[in-house]
């Protein structure tokens, strides 16, 4: 990925990342909007996603995030926290199948600690 932290509005792109990861960090993004689906996946062994610092993102993929995934933490991203407070809606859907949810160090769903 070539460019500046401004000008995504969209991560990961198609391809960036290998199948074989299982933990991804990534933050730092003040104008990006969505998670691609397209970059995400293809991530079937991904099983931490934590997102940081992304104040205007607010749309996961249509289709959801990797199965696999069983922790996601959330720091910094208002719009989502926002939007799952109440654990409900057509957004929470396509994150309620992950086990261990937090945000902003407040867990919305969790079966064990990690």
């Amino acid at each position: 990925m070539i460019g500046k932290a401004e000008d995504v509005g969209s991560f990961p792109e198609a391809g960036l990342l290998p199948t074989s990861l299982t933990f991804l960090r990534f933050g730092g993004f003040p104008n990006m909007q969505s998670l691609d689906k397209n970059g995400l996946e293809r991530l079937t062994a991904l099983e931490q996603l934590e997102i940081y610092d992304s104040p205007k993102l607010r749309f996961m993929p249509e289709d959801g995030l990797p199965a696999s995934l069983s922790v996601m933490r959330i720091y910094n991203c208002p719009l989502l926290k926002k939007k799952w407070q109440r654990k409900r809606g057509k957004e929470w859907r396509k994150i309620a199948h992950v086990p261990n949810i937090y945000i902003d160090n407040d867990m919305l769903q969790g079966l064990r600690e990690y």
